[in-house]
């Protein structure tokens, strides 16, 4: 175990951080003079926060002369430290003592710009320019032996002592500090806060001067490598660095950044073709391995600074160069850290996670070498953060797979071990620096308590840590802030995927909420992506006021976070369901009217065809009610934002422009909630304005058929791609001998033929009259309904326009090519069809309905011929081939075309629906979303249709042994719950008893209880199915079926409590 070497080793730790000691307000009581000077360094510092605009090189003759207190207070601190000088004036003192005093003293004269008093403080204490090789330090100590606490104090305060005495000096300034840089020698570790803020200071003053108060940029060539400092190439690169930061930009010339990156591959590639014998235990510290650790650590260190900074030192020289070094030193754990970063760069992950492991096993023997000391703690958080991080499935494995010799169950198992050590440091940090987070509670409050704390916000209401008086922006807040972000990244994951009941996934939910509230008790302003990841764990947990709060202060900081502005307009909406003005959807877009009309606060009628509202009116009030004039105001900053970086010829990440494409669906559900689905409708055409605008690339169907094809879902049974494992029918492997829905595989159900070009119709007519144009014609392909999608399409061919792409309405989609299935028998006949004999058996039902698509070519065969031998589907060209390129945005497009078909099917408008899916497969390429719109699109008309795609999406989605399956399981939770909310729809709503799925008894039974494993797993998935009400409804019917009163009533009520709090839309949507 580490003993201090001193009474007062564990406060020099604490400053060393940048940080105090939680009591230091009780060191002004204190007899000990060290404490004394931490109490005075503690009141200097707030004065300078308060005061000095946290600068604390400010001299107060820069100040407003109107500024009376900053003065008194500084000359009051000043006499105070006098007076405390006098009653130790005859104490024996330290070497760091009398250094700390004088660094502190001249500091407060400086502000008080007297400079007469600063250099008399000054000269009271030699300093060298290194303390490890300053023999004051042993000598003056009264200490048994000078701790390394101490040797970094000391190091530190030798920076700030020459920060002051090149200010002090005048116009000798530049030399005194040129010198200082000249000598140093050992460069600081991360975990050396404060230390390395004062070497900041001290590059910044000496950048202001040699530039000559900013008017002259810096050349590399010409002016940094002239410089003094650039013998010594430890500082010369730390200086470049420092110079190419964002806050310098403006002065360094055009050429500075190719300069540098020159000289610095040619430093390197120097290095590695330098021999050197590998070291071994007895000679690891040696003059040779430390120069390269020091010139590694301050290459990387000062680096990671730098924005782009792959550019400078290209990854790829960067790995030959480490590993190379790892030749030259014996077990070095700076090597290795940076080593894990360059692999993860190269997106090598398997490898990062070998060395990561080895890494490990380092620092244990490091630290049980050293009694239990923790050398540079901050470093080994942040390279388990980053680890921890980017090694969780959900980004490991959600855009492709970056291992390719460990599996997400393998990974898993390894985080759960480095979330268990990285708690293990953050908890030595906390120690180390008197952190302070929520005080834990008893067993019987956590049960209670879903977000970890009774006040899930304190952390806006109260400051936790009052001993840390660094900024949220600091790399020292920010590494804590991380460590627990990734933490709470990790359960989360576990709450997602890996929850095998209810109380684990209640604990699992209870750790994202603690980790990532714990994170902005740290840091409470500097990070969007920590704050909208607390916001959206609250939404998700239930606690919608806290969230709503939440993400109005993060829009008050942070007024261009999209996915906030979408998040708070849907906390709004689930306010607002108790009002009576407003007509709450059935359903969100993806859930398709799922639930029964007398669960839900509205009716089917209230969005369907006629668009009236809840009160039978077409009323359309003019006051805004909150979430409509929310999302207004987010579209207006969206506008503002995009043609702000038009101007400048930036351009928008994908990522924010789905996230203001997201914005645009959120305001047309509110639309819907609030006029009705017929006024929704009609601005339908803005989601393509918009998405073109945005994304401005040329999708052209056309062009694109000459690279890969796809199976389309009309196809379905073409190829034998997919499996054919026991179905929902009948579980037996006989079922293939006996079933016609596996021998026909929908070649017999899917004909492809030529397609009446669709015409342009008057868009006003309404739903209503559309219906009755439709029961009047038996189909409106070619006709009104036709038009609605043709319309989207037809405007999409103009790409001109050069409006707003938030306000302006119209479509600027591409022309694509269209594959539509004819259908010679209208709604009415096919639904008398049903009607007809329901006595029928489901073989020569689904023969049926194969008649009613082409009953030319399917009544000339005997039925055994078709089952046997299934006619070949004629097609009109083709299926779609599309080209490689521009797949996020035509993935997007497709999302587009799918929720477009989820609008109009919920109104009843089949025909548009199904060419909205044609589109979806024809943008891109069929898959399990097309699949599984289909299926939702067939449920009542073709329900073993709607079964083949339904299985064929859950095949796909839970799939195993293909490259695709962990692609699959991490970036498809949503669409598998959507498939499988289908499959209950389908089993359980719409199935007809007397015309049954099921062959019998015992194969309902089989489809139930499977049905339900299913549905059981998926609610184990938070948020996904835990907060889904359909999911727990379709589990209440199931549980009535096998008359299991307990949960049935469990389930309900959990439906119920959802179902009261349900958005326009799901807080989680389609991602990227």
């Amino acid at each position: 175990m580490y003993i201090e070497s001193s009474i007062n080793d564990k406060y020099i730790r604490t400053l060393n951080f940048g940080c105090f000691p939680k009591n230091v307000l009780e060191f002004q009581q204190s007899q000990d003079y060290f404490q004394q000077l931490i109490f005075i360094d503690y009141q200097l510092q707030l004065l300078i926060d308060n005061e000095f605009f946290q600068n604390e090189l400010l001299p107060i003759s820069l100040l407003s002369e109107n500024n009376v207190s900053a003065n008194e207070k500084l000359q009051q601190l000043i006499n105070y430290s006098n007076s405390i000088s006098l009653n130790y004036e005859n104490t024996p003192k330290s070497y760091d003592e009398k250094l700390y005093y004088a660094t502190l003293m001249s500091h407060l004269y400086y502000l008080q710009d007297n400079f007469f008093e600063m250099s008399k403080y000054l000269n009271l204490v030699k300093v060298s320019y290194q303390a490890r090789s300053n023999n004051q330090i042993e000598t003056a100590s009264s200490a048994s032996s000078v701790s390394l606490n101490q040797i970094e104090f000391i190091e530190y305060l030798t920076t700030r002592y020459y920060v002051l005495f090149g200010l002090s000096a005048g116009n000798n300034g530049v030399n005194v500090w040129l010198e200082y840089l000249q000598n140093f020698k050992s460069p600081y570790n991360k975990s050396q806060v404060i230390a390395n803020h004062w070497l900041d200071l001290l590059f910044g003053k000496l950048t202001f001067e040699l530039s000559q108060r900013g008017t002259i940029p810096f050349s590399f060539i010409n002016h940094v490598k002239n410089l003094s400092l650039s013998k010594n190439k430890l500082v010369l690169i730390a200086f470049s660095n420092y110079l190419l930061r964002p806050e310098n930009s403006n002065i360094i010339n055009p050429s500075f950044k190719q300069d540098y990156t020159v000289f610095l591959t040619t430093e390197i590639e120097e290095s590695i073709l330098v021999k050197s014998q590998f070291p071994n235990a007895n000679t690891a510290n040696t003059d040779e391995s430390q120069d390269v650790n020091n010139f590694i650590n301050n290459l990387y260190e000062s680096l990671s600074y730098v924005p782009f900074n792959l550019s400078i030192l290209k990854p790829s020289l960067s790995k030959r160069y480490l590993l190379n070094a790892t030749l030259k030193t014996f077990q070095s754990k700076v090597i290795l850290s940076n080593l894990i970063y360059t692999l993860i760069d190269l997106n090598e992950y398997d490898e990062a996670l070998a060395v990561f492991t080895t890494y490990i096993d380092y620092l244990e023997k490091d630290e049980e070498l050293k009694d239990g000391y923790i050398d540079d703690i901050l470093s080994i958080i942040d390279t388990f953060s980053t680890c921890i991080i980017h090694f969780n499935p959900l980004k490991s494995f959600k855009s492709g797979n970056k291992f390719k010799h460990n599996d997400d169950s393998s990974v898993c198992q390894h985080l759960k071990k480095f979330v268990t050590l990285l708690q293990k440091y953050l908890l030595e940090l906390q120690k180390l620096i008197d952190l302070t987070y929520d005080e834990e509670e008893d067993e019987s409050d956590k049960v209670t308590t879903a977000a970890g704390d009774k006040i899930p916000l304190s952390f806006l209401y109260r400051k936790y840590n009052l001993n840390i008086l660094q900024s949220d922006n600091t790399q020292f807040i920010e590494l804590i802030s991380k460590a627990w972000h990734a933490t709470g990244y990790y359960y989360y994951y576990l709450s997602s995927y890996e929850s095998s009941n209810q109380i684990i996934l209640q604990n699992n939910i209870s750790l994202v909420l603690k980790s990532y509230k714990n994170c902005l008790i740290v840091n409470s302003t500097g990070n969007v992506l920590y704050l909208f990841s607390y916001a959206l764990a609250l939404a998700n947990s239930g606690s919608l006021k806290p969230a709503l709060k939440l993400c109005k202060f993060i829009l008050k900081k942070f007024p261009e976070s999209f996915k906030t502005w979408n998040l708070l307009v849907l906390l709004l909406s689930s306010f607002d369901n108790d009002n009576s003005d407003v007509t709450k959807p059935i359903a969100n877009h993806t859930s398709m009217n799922i639930l029964p009309d007398e669960l839900t606060n509205g009716n089917a009628n209230a969005h369907g065809g006629d668009g009236l509202t809840a009160n039978g009116g077409n009323d359309t009030k003019s006051k805004l009610r909150e979430p409509e004039k929310f999302i207004n105001k987010a579209l207006n900053i969206a506008g503002l934002y995009t043609l702000k970086h038009r101007q400048r010829n930036i351009k928008l990440t994908v990522e924010t422009k789905y996230e203001i494409l997201q914005l645009k669906l959120t305001q047309l559900a509110v639309l819907e909630s609030i006029h009705g689905s017929q006024y929704m409708i009609d601005y339908l055409s803005e989601v393509f304005v918009l998405y073109h605008e945005l994304f401005e690339v040329n999708l052209s169907s056309s062009s694109s058929n000459k690279n890969a094809a796809n199976q389309s879902s009309r196809q379905f049974g073409a190829s034998d791609k997919w499996s054919h494992r026991p179905s929902f029918i009948d579980p037996s492997p006989n079922a293939k001998k006996n079933n016609p829905h596996h021998n026909i595989n929908g070649k017999d159900e899917l004909q492809f033929f030529d397609a009446p070009k669709l015409s342009i119709a008057n868009d006003a007519d309404s739903i209503s009259d559309l219906n009755k144009k439709q029961s009047r014609t038996g189909s409106i392909i070619g006709g009104v309904g036709g038009s609605r999608v043709e319309k989207l399409k037809r405007l999409s061919t103009t790409i001109s326009s050069k409006e707003g792409p938030i306000s302006r309405r119209g479509s600027l989609l591409y022309n694509s090519v269209q594959q539509k299935i004819r259908k010679s028998d209208s709604k009415n006949s096919v639904n008398k069809s049903f009607a007809a004999d329901t006595s029928e058996s489901p073989q020569q039902h689904l023969e049926d309905e194969n008649l009613h698509f082409n009953q030319q070519k399917l009544q000339t065969y005997p039925e055994e011929q078709q089952i046997s031998k299934p006619s070949k589907p004629e097609y009109i060209k083709d299926p779609p081939r599309h080209q490689h390129d521009n797949l996020i945005e035509r993935k997007i497009l497709q999302q587009v075309w799918l929720w477009t078909a989820r609008v109009f099917l919920k109104v009843g408008l089949i025909d548009e629906c199904e060419q909205c899916i044609v589109e979806a497969e024809t943008i891109y390429e069929p898959n399990f979303k097309t699949y599984t719109a289909l299926g939702f699109l067939t449920s009542k008309s073709r329900k073993f249709l709607s079964l083949q795609e339904f299985e064929r999406s859950l095949e796909i989605l839970t799939k195993k042994d293909n490259s695709l399956a962990s692609h699959n399981k991490f970036n498809s939770k949503y669409d598998y719950g959507l498939t499988l909310l289908g499959l209950s729809k389908l089993f359980l709503i719409d199935d007809d008893p007397k015309n049954s799925l099921f062959i019998s008894t015992k194969d309902l039974n089989s489809g139930i209880i499977r049905l339900k494993n299913l549905l059981e797993d998926y609610s184990l998935t938070w948020p996904y199915g835990y907060n889904n009400p359909e999911i727990w409804f379709y589990l209440s019917k199931i549980y009535e079926f096998i008359d299991d009163k307990i949960l049935l009533t469990k389930s309900l009520w959990r439906c119920i409590e959802l179902e009261d709090k349900r958005p326009v839309r799901e807080f989680i949507f389609d991602e990227l």
